[in-house]
């Protein structure tokens, strides 16, 4: 799995991906985890583990690793001369041959710049093993965990630098192997000593499913919407205390959102289940026109009742 990053709270927050699929073939992404989740996970786990024997056996592991790469780095060097020396003696026979003898030459000359490609193979084989070597040395050694004090868990938090955790945790863990499982997400890990465990973690989810309005916002619209206009009921749920899925004031646009999420009928809804009529519907019943009928309002000569069912001016009448 390649590792990406993200931005939360101004902080890079690494994410593991396994984009095989879509780099190779074009298809969508297998598995995407929240790298946090995960790093988390691993922590606690390796603090559990993070023991005198447990580090003992490491070391011993450790060292079985070094013999290993001690005979194949001797395997590279014994390679590289066999090639250096090869190429050489193909040389002294293509330089001794007689030049009038062109068939021989030619083959002479084919073979030597056969051996010069070995020898280049063998060389730059020999190059990358010693960089891997040195990049080892540069690791944190295993013996070194053996002076780790005992409060290591409040250090690992506070004073340890990610740099440091990294090298802790390539000096005592192998591999791990993620699997997500729907929000679950499945964590092997495999020690250096060889022993396995398994550990089970919550991805964390993404910041739109996070976004969701409060259950309690939503009682309240739904209780309200029957008596009270959409800022009425915002006013409320400020009084209430109550706040977005993203945690800001809720407004009168927001508490119309809400309700057509839901399906909630508005109080405009309600009143005209109840037979009152639109400002245009009642004009029209009395053969007017709508700026008539606000005026006949405003002068107490309508002669029915009315109710305010927003805060921008919108009214409905009874029949």
């Amino acid at each position: 799995m390649s590792v990406g990053y993200h931005k939360r709270n101004n902080k890079n927050v690494p994410d593991y991906i396994c984009d095989d699929l879509i780099r190779h073939h074009s298809e969508k992404i297998c598995q995407h985890v929240h790298g946090m989740t995960v790093d988390k996970a691993v922590s606690d786990l390796l603090l559990e583990r993070l023991t005198p024997l447990a580090i003992s056996k490491a070391i011993q592991v450790e060292e079985e690793v070094k013999q290993r790469e001690a005979s194949s780095g001797n395997f590279f060097v014994l390679q590289s001369e066999r090639s250096r020396y090869e190429a050489n003696l193909a040389r002294k026979r293509y330089m001794s041959v007689d030049p009038d003898n062109r068939l021989v030459a030619h083959e002479l000359e084919s073979i030597w710049n056969q051996k010069i490609a070995a020898l280049t193979k063998a060389e730059e084989e020999l190059r990358i093993h010693e960089c891997a070597k040195q990049k080892d040395s540069a690791d944190m050694k295993i013996s070194e965990l053996m002076a780790i004090p005992e409060n290591i868990k409040e250090m690992w938090s506070g004073s340890v630098s990610e740099k440091d955790k990294k090298r802790i945790v390539r000096c005592l863990i192998e591999d791990a192997t993620i699997t997500k499982m729907g929000q679950t997400i499945r964590i092997g890990v495999r020690f250096k000593t060889g022993s396995t465990t398994v550990v089970e973690c919550q991805n964390t989810p993404m910041a739109y499913m996070t976004w969701t309005t409060p259950g309690k916002v939503v009682d309240i619209v739904r209780r309200e919407s029957s008596s009270h206009t959409n800022e009425e009921i915002a006013a409320i749920l400020k009084n209430e205390g109550c706040l977005s899925g993203k945690g800001l004031p809720i407004s009168a646009t927001m508490v119309s959102y809400v309700m057509r999420e839901h399906n909630i009928p508005s109080y405009k809804d309600h009143l005209k289940a109840k037979g009152f009529l639109s400002a245009s519907e009642k004009a029209a019943q009395l053969n007017i026109s709508v700026s008539a009928l606000h005026k006949r309002k405003l002068a107490g000569a309508l002669g029915c009742g009315y109710v305010r069912t927003s805060g921008s001016g919108g009214y409905m009448f009874e029949p």
